[in-house]
């Protein structure tokens, strides 16, 4: 005589042992399990598959939206109206003539000026490395409330401008097209978007 216990799988009778029994009804558990996992990782894969495709999808909208819409390249205060943020400094006389710097000094983030071949000169800073008159750490640029400033910061052979020297560490407010010498190098401020 033989009964079924799961998936009509029938159960041992007759000879069997207990542990026999137990080992079946164990088979049909884990078989029953497995079934179930297999069922949950695909549920589990296709909502991970959906999520990739959602993704790429939402990634591919951001991308079209920027290509379309570039953003304004200009600064605006606090009434909205737009105001240049970058400076162009073109070396007009010394050893550095025809070479041009952009800088953009934010609150806080001086860009420096000096002889110096550092990094915080080369990315956002004037770099006159062979002006053997410039100091290391020259002077630097910042910005307050819309107005840009140039600092000597204690140069040894000062900062000009206007035929004037620019007294150390007191910021001197610039004009669009100004010109300054520092060492032997003449440059010529211009503000611009970046």
């Amino acid at each position: 005589m033989t009964s079924t216990l799961l998936n009509d799988v029938p159960f041992p009778t007759g000879k069997s042992t207990v542990e026999d029994a137990l080992n079946f009804v164990l088979q049909q558990a884990l078989a029953k399990t497995d079934k179930k996992a297999e069922m949950a990782l695909k549920v589990l894969q296709q909502e991970l598959e959906d999520g990739v495709r959602e993704l790429y999808n939402c990634h591919e909208q951001m991308v079209e939206n920027c290509e379309n819409s570039k953003p304004s390249t200009e600064a605006k205060d606090k009434k909205g109206a737009s105001h240049k943020d970058t400076l162009k400094i073109d070396i007009i006389s010394g050893e550095h003539a025809g070479s041009s710097f952009f800088v953009t000094p934010k609150p806080n983030k001086p860009c420096l000026l000096g002889r110096s071949k550092g990094k915080k000169f080369k990315q956002n800073g004037v770099s006159l490395c062979h002006d053997l008159e410039v100091s290391t750490t020259h002077g630097k640029f910042t910005v307050e409330n819309g107005t840009f400033y140039f600092t000597d910061t204690g140069s040894s052979n000062g900062t000009l401008i206007r035929d004037e020297d620019v007294q150390v560490d007191v910021p001197y407010p610039l004009e669009d097209g100004i010109e300054m010498k520092v060492g032997q190098s003449i440059l010529k401020v211009t503000f611009v978007s970046q």
